[in-house]
């Protein structure tokens, strides 16, 4: 048995069917369907402990170049692919498993998730709020019902929008997930799906679409409308244009006015299209009558058929990655691969209880609404573990959300359980000095001050004692927030703040650290803002709805530029012109910043990592690290 330090690691995907479109080996990724030979570079550090590869290791590093035409140094208790000994590598195949239930969501239809919290349509009894920080056990924390029947739910931010089929569409306030509140509502009429887009949220009716504005809260104004002959269903968007399901066609709406919406094409041959969900240029259609069905909208005016994957009766659907998830009605859950987009292939089912109406995926789970089944949540991945750690740990007293560290101490914020100071001088063996009482989610350390982000409060510490940090002063006009993202360079402190889903960015004046004065402010987003870059005159802010750039040369009075898709960002560093940024599950999006005035986006790289929606970024030389809480660590090289 040998340890082998490999000098160049990736997080693997997770393992899929045989022969999918990427493959596992000591930990690496490559992008084939099967993997013939392939060299491996080691590192120094190769411990022997019985019969090492090539017997002969000797020197800084050696290569060995596995053809997969034997097992001899195949370990399979660790590697996360097999072989036969026939020239080919194959992943193992993917299953699902149903981890966690709750029967008291009694008949869910629709389901969103943001970050900790699956935010559930249960039809009578309304909005239900489930904790999934635990997938084997998810728990109602909150519940909002108007005595309508709740059928589809989107979130972004602080606000989630709701779909009544006998009680109108309504917004309600989800800033404190436990207690929901309303926002603001048009009662009248029956609601069938809803999808929020920047400002915009976009929904159906019977025989609809409605477009409303989100900007003006907490006053909800209709911008647009426009007419369908037939009942409109599910609903999405992409770029300039609305794509309906209704039943036997599917139609186009060119919503680049959203005061004026223009009808642009419709196809038919459907029997009861009811779900639609579009990724990149293809449209998967949820027909109850025919199954999944593919769609080429790459030109909105001219759609192309694809194929039809027969099989339940899909309502919704969910596509991320290279994988395409389907409530298929009394079927329950069920996977297709779409690394060729137009024609998915069946990866794996799972028969829920119930009838799964609606699906989303996130992380290494898929939270399933199953009528009258409950709500699910299904592990979709298995993963590697592709990192040791070489070092220390140390048991802070808390749950981590934020670390920051200057020479040899680190400051740890822990949320309501405060924030541990912690000496690294031995990073094998490092020590916790003190704690801190304060609520704590968003650290730094400038000198021999720490600054604290709490809700509301934002404190500064004296820390030139690291066993005993002394509150100097604080300011307390802040909202409460899980993201609470700061950052402190020069004299002063950048955090954000939300009110009624608006997010602005506030500027801390920290010269006396004993006085934190705020001296600017301005908004920034209606998207949750998860965290902020400065780069010379600019702050970069990586929020729900995109990419926000900020002028900030005057601190007293910050100006946003602009915000670049796509939405649904978490997290971000910069390197030179390029901001990186995670979004959803295995994504990184790609921003060209040489000109902060004009951002572009350049690409977003799907698959890179299952991880979370709280992932966390770093890079170093050539890679980026991701840190979340499911998968530890993970890294790639954004130049490949």
């Amino acid at each position: 048995m040998s340890r082998i330090k490999v000098s160049r690691h990736y997080q693997s995907g997770y393992p899929a069917e045989h022969g999918a479109a990427s493959s596992v080996f000591f930990g690496m990724r490559y992008p084939m369907r099967t993997i013939q030979a392939i060299t491996v570079t080691l590192a120094v550090s190769c411990v022997l402990t019985g019969a090492c590869m090539d017997q002969a290791f000797a020197g800084p590093q050696k290569s060995f170049t596995e053809t997969f035409d034997n097992t001899t140094y195949r370990n399979g208790s660790t590697t996360t692919a097999g072989w036969i000994g026939d020239g080919q590598l194959r992943l193992f195949p993917f299953v699902h498993t149903l981890v966690g239930s709750n029967v008291s969501v009694t008949a869910p239809y629709d389901v969103a998730v943001d970050g900790d919290h699956a935010f559930v349509a249960d039809g009578f009894d309304g909005l239900r709020v489930l904790d999934i920080t635990d997938p084997a056990n998810p728990l109602i924390v909150g519940n909002w019902s108007v005595e309508r029947t709740c059928i589809a739910v989107d979130v972004s931010g602080d606000i989630a929008a709701l779909c009544f089929s006998d009680g109108g569409f309504r917004l309600a306030d989800v800033s404190n997930p436990t207690f929901p509140t309303l926002i603001d509502s048009s009662p009248i009429g029956g609601y069938r799906d809803v999808k929020i887009v920047g400002t915009r949220a976009y929904t159906t009716t019977s025989n609809s679409m409605v477009i409303w504005d989100l900007s003006a809260l907490p006053t909800l104004t209709q911008l647009g409308s426009y007419s369908l002959a037939s009942g409109a269903e599910g609903i999405d968007v992409e770029g300039n244009f609305a794509y309906i399901a209704q039943g036997a066609q599917v139609t186009s709406i060119n919503v680049s006015d959203p005061t004026t919406p223009i009808g642009w094409a419709s196809i038919g041959g459907f029997v009861d299209a009811t779900g639609i969900d579009v990724h990149g240029n293809v449209a998967y259609i949820g027909d109850q009558g025919k199954g999944v069905v593919t769609l080429d909208v790459s030109n909105p005016g001219a759609f192309v058929y694809g194929s039809v994957v027969a099989g339940g009766a899909p309502s919704r659907l969910h596509a991320t990655g290279d994988h395409l998830y389907v409530a298929a009605g009394t079927t329950g859950l069920t996977t297709y691969n779409i690394s060729d987009p137009m024609n998915p292939s069946f990866v794996a089912s799972l028969d829920t209880p119930g009838t799964a109406r609606g699906i989303v995926a996130s992380g290494r789970n898929a939270f399933v609404a199953d009528g009258s089944g409950g709500f699910h949540s299904v592990a979709i991945a298995a993963l590697a573990a592709n990192f040791s750690l070489e070092g220390g740990e140390v048991v802070t007293g808390g749950y981590a959300e934020s670390v920051a560290q200057e020479g040899n101490i680190a400051i740890v914020g822990q949320g309501m359980d405060g924030f541990a100071i912690v000496s690294i001088e031995n990073p094998n063996a490092p020590v916790v000095l003190a704690n801190g009482e304060a609520e704590a989610y968003g650290v730094a350390i400038q000198g021999d001050f720490a600054y604290v982000r709490g809700t509301p409060l934002f404190s500064v510490y004296d820390i030139s004692n690291t066993s005993n940090p002394v509150l100097l002063g604080s300011l307390s006009e802040f909202s409460e927030s899980d993201f609470v993202p700061l950052v402190v360079e020069g004299g002063y402190a950048y955090i954000t703040n939300s009110i009624f889903g608006n997010w602005g960015l506030n500027i801390i004046d920290i010269s006396d650290p004993a006085n934190p004065l705020e001296v600017g402010s301005g908004f920034v987003s209606f998207g949750t803002v998860k965290d902020i870059v400065l780069a010379g005159e600019y702050a970069f802010l990586a929020t729900n709805d995109g990419l926000v750039v900020v002028e900030i040369s005057d601190p007293l009075a910050p100006f946003r530029i602009q915000e670049v898709s796509p939405a649904g960002l978490n997290s971000i560093v910069i390197a030179g012109n390029y901001a990186y940024c995670t979004r959803g599950n295995a994504e990184i999006a790609v921003f060209d910043i040489t000109d902060p005035t004009a951002v572009t986006h350049l690409a977003t790289e799907e698959d890179l990592w299952t991880g979370a929606t709280g992932q966390s970024l770093d890079i170093e030389g050539n890679y980026l690290y991701g840190a979340d809480s499911t998968i530890g660590l993970s890294a790639v090289n954004p130049t490949d």
